[in-house]
């Protein structure tokens, strides 16, 4: 079958057109013809040689895809069927689904929907799974503001809208440039959408600007120093989870976004706890006199 694969480290320059065996039917993996693979940013990673626990080369990147059932062991999807999915090892361990038949644990496999073209299917698994699976880690619960960077990207995309279904009180994104800025106005998912645009201001004035409270959750997809600033821009209690690095793997914190921020209940817990201990050592009548030698009565 023809498959795209990696033969040496790099970039997308490192791919190459090649014959090689189909993948063979195995327990728990099905099989899939391929119609459309999306890209995402795991295929550089691996690429470059980053992810810690990538196979050798050669290999056939690509981790999601759209297709028809070839077979499926488990049942659950006869053959013909269309499906979409998240290719789990697929383009990290084992080869993925930049090839003609891609080898798919049967449990990732998902009915696709007639009114979904395979163009747009094979580019959502990664990004929504990735952005739902964020979500619950960061502890998101309905009535909550959500920060997430790059709404002209995959992951900043979907988790603005999967956290919109999810019953976020206020979204906040950001755009790098006119054009992402203009998609985002004309995307409907992301109607009520606080834009911050990164030509005109710091994504740090934006949120104060925005939600001068803070936000309750950042799904940071970007790095660099878009960290530091989301962190600068939580809540008290916030959480930030970091998913992705493609605007620098190195970022700078300001502390006293963090000083500044618990200063206020600490000072009250502390005022508190000096009230407590003042009172437990003040004492009053025959029994205050009798622990004070300078008033021991005979």
């Amino acid at each position: 079958m023809k498959a795209i694969q990696a033969a040496y480290r790099g970039g997308y320059d490192a791919l190459r057109l090649v014959d090689i065996p189909q993948p063979q039917s195995r327990a728990g993996q099905a099989l899939v013809r391929v119609t459309s693979a999306g890209v995402t940013p795991l295929d550089r990673t691996v690429l470059a040689g980053l992810h810690p626990t990538a196979r050798k080369l050669p290999l056939v990147p690509g981790n999601e895809g759209a297709g028809v059932v070839i077979e499926d062991p488990s049942g659950r999807f006869p053959a013909g069927e269309r499906v979409l999915f998240f290719a789990g090892p697929g383009g990290v361990t084992q080869d993925g689904t930049f090839a003609e038949i891609a080898s798919v644990p049967s449990g990732n496999l998902a009915p696709l929907p007639a009114e979904i073209p395979d163009e747009v299917a094979g580019g959502l698994p990664v990004a929504y799974l990735s952005a739902f699976l964020a979500l619950r880690q960061a502890g998101f619960r309905a009535g909550q503001s959500v920060l997430a960077p790059g709404a002209g990207g995959s992951v900043g995309n979907a988790t603005l809208k999967v956290a919109r279904a999810l019953g976020a009180s206020r979204l906040v994104s950001t755009a790098g440039s006119a054009a992402k800025e203009a998609a985002a106005a004309a995307d409907g998912g992301l109607r009520e959408v606080g834009i911050v645009s990164l030509q005109r201001e710091s994504l740090a004035d934006g949120l104060a600007r925005l939600a001068p409270g803070g936000v309750d959750v950042v799904i940071d997809a970007l790095g660099g120093p878009f960290t530091g600033q989301a962190v600068g821009g939580l809540a008290r209690g916030g959480r930030l989870v970091v998913m992705g690095y493609s605007a620098g793997t190195e970022t700078t914190l300001r502390v006293t976004d963090l000083v500044w921020k618990l200063a206020p209940r600490q000072r009250v817990l502390a005022v508190r706890r000096l009230g407590r201990r003042a009172g437990r050592g003040v004492r009053h009548g025959p029994a205050a006199d009798r622990r004070r030698p300078d008033r021991a009565r005979p």
